[in-house]
């Protein structure tokens, strides 16, 4: 450490301690500190020399001067850095009651707001406060500026920082909607659409409130929805801010209770755009296919999908990352639940989702997620006779016949290529293709192997006996 400044650091505590109600004395001291605590090295100085006792006892002595109490609690908020330093202004000073009584009594002095918010925000950065946190009500106060300064955007973007680390604690993120929040942190998003930093953290702060479960329901149902759709469209060139829209979406989608709202609001749409304007982004398209089968499991959502050229946006996806195994599996997830609906398999033929189907089979020949999600899409489309004569006449008969040795030990599989290969048989062609490529072998196998299990030795049973039929 520099001798110097470790001498000016000492002198100016001197100063301050001797001058204490001195302003024009204790002003360049309190700049020396403020600086000197900038430097992670000087922590356990700043802790055992007195200065954070010296700096709260300073705003008391000075609480009606604001440019004086400016520079302190500067100094404190760079103090609050270090670990011990905030534990020690918590626990011993009790300063978030300290900031919070500034606050409350120079409410038109906008720059030291903007130095007791900074302080705020830096403090509630760590979990050993949340018991001070939640006695002092700081999440109402943070709210409260918000309020008392709507139209500064410095104001209520740092409000916002502190609040994006208390939403990650679902107490604080029902409080913050409890207290009116929820509308303040949208209409900064609205008031503010060119301030990318603030809306960043707004998003953040909205992406953990949707995971809460206590406020899932009210946040789908609040103008967040419609503000961040419409972001979505105006900014759709920023790969970050597109990143965060779609995983606050995906929050909200995973309480199922919101997906029929979401459907209804065009949020299909949207993301489907997103989707394939980001095709060659793999983070954005897993997202937003673990977002759209999620909105699949409400079966309303489903037609919504596949009307709005859903199947073909997705196909679109996977052929442009048939290197990533996860967006395959997604992709053909979606397709599983659209062909439980008969009257949406004209758009999964129209789409070449079994085709595509096919191809992730033949990419990913031993990887079991891919051969279940394909199987049970097959197996599915089996049922139809539309959709079996494209099965059949893309080879994905002979394509899961090809795979089928890598699974025939996984109990699970083995049940499911029963089924399958029962239902192919009740296609002639199939039936050929079948019989072709060793599929009474293969029948034959499962029997052996699965004899004690009921259900595998009666469909390859049948399957045998339907290939008599050629």
């Amino acid at each position: 450490m520099d001798i110097i400044i470790m001498n000016n650091f000492q002198e100016s505590l001197e100063i301050i301690k001797n001058n204490l109600d001195n302003t024009e004395l204790i002003n360049n001291p309190i700049i020396v500190i403020n600086n000197y605590a900038l430097d992670e090295q000087n922590a356990n100085e700043i802790l055992n020399s007195g200065a954070l006792d010296l700096l709260v006892q300073a705003i008391e002595v000075h609480t009606t001067n604001p440019q004086i109490l400016e520079k302190v609690v500067g100094a404190l908020s760079n103090c609050s850095y270090h670990d011990r330093a905030q534990r020690y202004l918590v626990q011993q000073l009790q300063t978030f009651g300290v900031l919070i009584h500034l606050l409350q009594t120079h409410k038109t002095e906008r720059r030291l707001t903007l130095k007791c918010l900074s302080a705020l925000w830096q403090l509630t950065l760590h979990k050993d406060n949340f018991q001070a946190i939640a006695e002092q009500e700081v999440v109402t106060e943070i709210i409260g500026q918000m309020r008392v300064w709507p139209n500064d955007s410095q104001i209520q973007s740092v409000a916002l920082g502190a609040l994006t680390g208390l939403s990650t604690n679902e107490k604080f993120g029902q409080s913050i909607v409890s207290v009116g929040g929820l509308l303040l942190i949208v209409q900064a998003l609205e008031k503010f659409p060119n301030e990318d930093t603030l809306i960043k953290r707004a998003i953040m702060t909205l992406f953990n409130l949707a995971a809460n479960p206590f406020n899932s329901t009210l946040v789908s149902q609040s103008d967040a929805v419609e503000v961040l759709m419409k972001m979505l469209q105006d900014k759709d060139d920023d790969e970050g801010l597109t990143q965060k829209c779609i995983r606050f979406f995906y929050n909200l989608s995973t309480n199922q209770d919101n997906s029929e709202h979401l459907g209804s609001v065009g949020l299909i749409s949207n993301i489907l755009y997103t989707m394939v304007k980001w095709k060659d982004y793999e983070k954005i398209v897993e997202t937003s296919l673990g977002l759209l089968y999620n909105l699949a499991t409400c079966v309303p959502n489903r037609t919504i999908l596949a009307k709005e050229n859903g199947v073909r946006a997705i196909v679109v996806a996977m052929r442009a990352n048939r290197q990533f195994q996860e967006i395959q599996r997604k992709s053909l997830a979606i397709f599983t639940a659209l062909v439980l609906e008969e009257h949406l398999i004209s758009y999964l033929i129209d789409g070449k989702a079994i085709l595509a189907s096919i191809l992730a089979l033949r990419s990913y020949p031993t990887a079991k997620p891919i051969f279940r999600a394909s199987l049970v899409l097959l197996t599915n489309c089996l049922f139809f006779d539309q959709s079996r004569s494209v099965v059949v006449s893309n080879n994905g008969v002979i394509v899961v016949l090809g795979k089928i040795e890598n699974f025939i030990n996984d109990q699970e599989m083995a049940e499911r290529v029963s089924l399958f290969i029962l239902n192919a048989t009740v296609d002639p062609t199939a039936r050929k293709q079948i019989a072709h490529n060793d599929g009474k072998n293969i029948c034959q196998k499962l029997e052996q192997k699965y004899s004690t299990n009921d259900s595998i030795v009666k469909r390859v049973k049948g399957a045998i006996n339907n290939m008599k039929y050629i």
